[in-house]
């Protein structure tokens, strides 16, 4: 089975994202489950496959980002060289996602580097965009906005 993701594995070689879903892992979580805590060790990324993952940040559990697209990306740290989660991820339903290794990955990546820097480019695009969208809000004050490509609606509340 292949990964339908539209923003991270566009354009790459079926062999790649073969040899990628080879190494993934299918887990399914219970409504409230949490998936990684903020500051936990950073050593998978995290593909939806179906319902709906909250992303928070800080004590207060502030909502950074829900994903809830089959195909979405997320634990992105695991893949930038970061050693820890930067957001805690919780599920809000059911929910179904494949989990890749960080270590595996990297294997595949650096013995494919031409499809590995088109992954990258990818994951750096969709992680712009969510930063470009959060200063938004912060500017903003507390709207709501769509994100790139998906639809997906994020709010921020000003502090204050």
């Amino acid at each position: 089975m292949y990964i339908r993701q539209k923003e991270l594995f566009a354009g790459l070689d079926k062999r790649f994202v073969k040899e990628i879903m080879v190494m993934t892992e299918k887990k399914t979580y219970e409504k409230e489950a949490v998936i990684f805590r903020e500051g936990s060790h950073a050593s998978r990324l995290y593909v939806l496959v179906k319902g709906r993952v909250e992303l928070t940040v800080g004590p207060n559990r502030q909502l950074a980002f829900t994903v809830n697209h089959a195909g979405e990306a997320f634990g992105w740290s695991s893949l930038l060289g970061r050693t820890a989660y930067a957001a805690s991820a919780e599920c809000i339903e059911p929910t179904a996602v494949y989990r890749i290794d960080r270590v595996k990955l990297n294997m595949v990546l650096s013995r494919d580097p031409h499809n590995g820097l088109i992954l990258i480019r990818h994951l750096a695009e969709m992680l712009g965009h969510r930063l470009h969208e959060a200063y938004k809000m912060i500017i903003v004050g507390s709207e709501v906005s769509e994100s790139y490509s998906t639809g997906q609606v994020m709010e921020i509340t000003p502090a204050g």
